[in-house]
């Protein structure tokens, strides 16, 4: 059996690679979010699956919340992506993370605190604080995360007890997303090739050729989920609003963008996946009428990408605009 076959999924790398800079931080954070705030027919099962809900995607009405609280930048080890929803007046955190993070408990009991402040109210002369519902959802494997759980104690020793649903991304099949209708974490599959690829390209004691064999391999898994993201987003397409197609299929090849830019190094395997996407995507688009344009979701990645001194050609290469597009952004900044 091969080095590739044998890779522990939860060993540590024997280097660390410095696989990304600011504006793909930037990137991968506005393409999570975007992932977040797409229409409740793409997230309502995800809502559903985290929460215990049996919301219907046709008549709940989600209202998208910010946060209101200040975060530390991150690097794209740690990235955070946050989910506020008001649904009847109930507030919903879902917090993303790649990697395991010992202060993820007290994180959440901050964001939870941070967000009851906003809705407090008296009643009959005492201050209530009203927590909100929160989830995470940890995208790359690793068997040592645990689940969080939180105990805090008062002053007069009394104590308060409660669990935080930790959900793991790598126990969801592409097809189980499919079927408890979670549209919205597909894409998200792409991103469980990153750690095998990170290592393999991290290890120091085998040749160049062999690791460019071990790379081209997980490199051919990585079109296997690709071709299988496909199909299911194929399906699904009759139930999927206008601008959901168009972020769900840019959120997917970005991150598969990334991972060639930092790993595979195959200009042949960018041009390929972009020609996969296109066979399905333009005639899928085209048969439903849709107007092709800038979407918000795309805006938002390169507004962010600008503010944070990126140039032209790398926000073209994430989002598909334009450099005049990008000039004409630049200047409403």
């Amino acid at each position: 059996m091969s080095d590739i076959e044998n890779i522990d999924p939860n060993s540590k790398p024997e280097n660390t690679v410095n696989d990304t800079n600011d504006t793909e931080n930037i990137s991968l954070d506005a393409i999570v979010k975007s992932l977040l705030k797409l229409s409740p027919k793409c997230i309502v099962g995800t809502l559903n699956n985290f929460f215990d809900l049996s919301l219907d995607p046709d008549t709940v009405i989600i209202k998208p919340r910010d946060g209101g609280f200040q975060r530390a930048d991150l690097n794209y080890d740690e990235i955070e992506a946050d989910s506020i929803s008001e649904i009847d007046k109930k507030l919903y955190h879902l917090e993303i993370q790649t990697i395991k993070d010992k202060s993820m408990p007290s994180r959440m009991v901050g964001y939870g605190i941070s967000l009851a402040q906003e809705t407090y109210e008296y009643i009959d002369g005492k201050l209530v604080l009203t927590m909100p519902y929160q989830a995470v959802l940890y995208l790359e494997e690793n068997k040592n995360i645990e689940d969080v759980e939180v105990k805090i104690i008062f002053p007069n020793n009394t104590s308060v007890e409660y669990a935080i649903p930790t959900k793991r991304l790598w126990e969801f099949s592409i097809g189980e997303l499919h079927e408890r209708e979670m549209y919205n974490l597909l894409p998200l599959k792409v991103f469980s090739h990153r750690k095998k690829l990170k290592y393999i390209a991290s290890k120091k004691n085998i040749s160049e050729e062999e690791k460019l064999r071990q790379i081209t391999a997980e490199k051919e898994h990585l079109l296997d989920t690709i071709r299988e993201l496909h199909g299911i987003m194929k399906n699904i397409l009759p139930v999927l609003e206008d601008n959901d197609v168009h972020s769900m299929f840019l959120a997917m090849t970005n991150i598969v963008e990334n991972l060639n830019h930092n790993f595979i190094k195959d200009d042949k395997f960018k041009v390929e996946v972009i020609d996969m996407t296109k066979t399905f995507y333009d005639p899928a688009v085209e048969e439903r009428g849709i107007i092709k344009g800038i979407d918000q979701a795309t805006l938002d990645i390169a507004k962010k990408a600008l503010i944070n001194g990126a140039n032209k050609e790398f926000i073209a290469s994430i989002t598909g605009l334009s450099y005049d597009e990008i000039e004409e952004l630049k200047e409403s900044l």
